[in-house]
């Protein structure tokens, strides 16, 4: 299984980079035609992933650590992302209202629609992260 890991932070500007980061892992993990659509699925949970992160987990305190490892080989791909930042239970977010009535909220709901497998982690010494696993569909 390969794996890269790197450390971005919780700098909104960084968010291009994390994109890039897992785009370019994902990509050389399976590089074919086929796999466009499942990758920009996963680099969507991504974006939302790290926005949260940035915006909640970390208040919108810029500088702060926001690792990434991605590991794949050619049936899964697993990013997790991890944080200093408030821990956050999935289960306390209101469901999405699609009536037009809230611009915001959506990311835990796209997450979900987005990858295949997701868990919300909380590790000794307040470390926290989301890991996110895109199973590659058979053809």
């Amino acid at each position: 299984m390969e794996q890269a890991s790197r450390r971005f932070t919780s700098d909104l500007e960084q968010l291009a980079e994390i994109r890039g980061f897992v785009r370019e892992q994902c990509r050389a993990l399976w590089p074919e035609p086929s796999a466009t659509e499942a990758l920009a699925k996963l680099e969507l949970a991504v974006s939302e992933a790290a926005t949260n992160i940035m915006l909640h987990a970390y208040d919108r305190e810029p500088g702060r650590p926001v690792d990434v490892t991605v590991e794949g080989n050619e049936g899964q791909i697993t990013v997790t992302m991890y944080h200093h930042g408030y821990s956050f239970d999935p289960e306390s977010v209101a469901p999405p209202s699609f009536d037009g009535s809230r611009q915001c909220g959506f990311g835990v709901f796209l997450i979900r629609e987005s990858v295949d497998d997701v868990a919300y982690l909380q590790e000794e010494k307040g470390k926290s992260g989301i890991r996110m696993v895109k199973r590659r569909s058979v053809q």
